[in-house]
């Protein structure tokens, strides 16, 4: 009998994707802090699709909107066979393209993980991406979340998502991604004067990034004139052609492949997310509270966490130029709201936070005969 109940945290396991990544890192910490042994299952790493799964593709759970088309991708046999091989207790799976009708034939219990709802950002992609054919695909993809969005769960599941908005609009239960709060600084430690005014943390090929960018684009006459000499870093992974245009265009500094986010983050005086469109919870809003920086971000954004977020939120462009100019004139507003910010972060955001819950999860499997949970 085994001391330890095992979480199998099932993802698709694909490289490109930061905020996965995060959400499987968050997962397996959480779980791991309320004493459960965790696997991860990466679905297109070592379970994809073969002659042998064509046969049962599993496309009735699709078209009866159990799944969704992107869990055809990979092996629900192979995926199966793994879980029962590492004994699995109870298993997550991180977005619903890592789950398929297919994981609830085993003597374990699931846990859907949402992250955001998919179906508004396949809607956002598709009005970012114009009248093109990815538009068409987009609202394709989000009928068909939609339609498994608005299914109840299946018998015995469970279900998350890490934005707020999302979480209430789909009757789930909110987990957020955990963030860590960094130590203080040493006293001995040189801490020079920020080099960067406003800093834009994030994927720079990212389309409702590469929007928000554009945004700033659009604005920066006016901040220029209202507070001359005012400076932007854009830091996050693969910009694109045209955020490299804009970066040119108007002397911002562009840290792609950068190594030290604590260094990144303390080479700002404030940190901005204007995003138009956003789904789920922002891990570049996380960073940067986490790291003690006061944030403009837009309403879209401020939607993924819950109540009482320390940060300034704005809807239009001229409130975005005011709070901008406004927050970059104020040091003592700057910190007041830096440290409220991190604050917040370690009451609502941290691994410790968050392990009750978990813990609570596994007392149910405990309780059902599931596993029987050790003293």
């Amino acid at each position: 009998m085994k001391d330890r109940p095992t979480v199998a945290v099932v993802h698709l396991g694909t490289a490109g994707s930061m905020g996965g990544r995060r959400r499987v890192a968050s997962l397996t910490a959480i779980f791991t802090a309320a004493g459960a042994d965790v696997v991860e299952v990466p679905l297109l790493v070592d379970h994809r699709l073969g002659l042998r799964d064509l046969p049962r593709l599993g496309l009735g759970s699709v078209v009866c909107g159990r799944s969704v088309p992107e869990s055809l991708a990979w092996s629900h046999r192979s995926a199966v066979a793994e879980l029962r091989r590492v004994d699995a207790d109870l298993v997550v799976c991180a977005t619903v393209r890592a789950f398929h009708s297919a994981l609830l034939h085993g003597p374990w219990t699931v846990v859907i993980d949402y992250v955001d709802k998919l179906s508004d950002s396949y809607l956002d992609r598709s009005r970012i991406v114009g009248r093109t054919p990815r538009s068409l695909l987009f609202r394709t993809l989000a009928a068909t979340a939609g339609r498994f969005e608005r299914r109840p769960l299946p018998p015995g599941t469970r279900g998350i998502a890490a934005g707020w908005d999302d979480a209430q609009a789909l009757g789930l239960d909110w987990v957020p991604i955990t963030v860590d709060i960094p130590a203080p600084p040493q006293p001995n430690t040189l801490n020079p004067a920020p080099r960067h005014d406003i800093l834009f943390l994030g994927k720079l090929s990212y389309p409702p990034n590469v929007e928000a960018i554009e945004r700033l684009d659009r604005i920066w006459p006016t901040i220029a004139h209202a507070r001359p000499g005012t400076t932007l870093v854009l830091a996050g992974a693969a910009p694109s052609e045209a955020v490299l245009d804009l970066a040119n265009r108007h002397r911002w500094s562009v840290l792609a492949d950068f190594t030290d986010l604590a260094d990144v983050a303390a080479s700002a005086r404030i940190a901005t997310a204007p995003l138009h469109h956003a789904s789920g919870i922002q891990i570049k809003v996380l960073e940067a509270a986490a790291f003690g920086l006061p944030q403009v971000i837009g309403t879209a954004v401020a939607k993924g966490f819950g109540p009482n977020l320390p940060a300034i939120v704005i809807e239009s462009d001229d409130e975005l130029v005011s709070a901008l100019t406004d927050l970059l004139n104020n040091p003592a507003e700057q910190a007041r709201i830096g440290a409220a910010a991190q604050a917040h972060m370690a009451e609502r955001y941290s691994v410790e936070r968050w392990a009750p819950w978990a813990a609570a999860l596994l007392d149910d499997l405990a309780l059902s005969g599931r596993h029987p949970r050790s003293p």
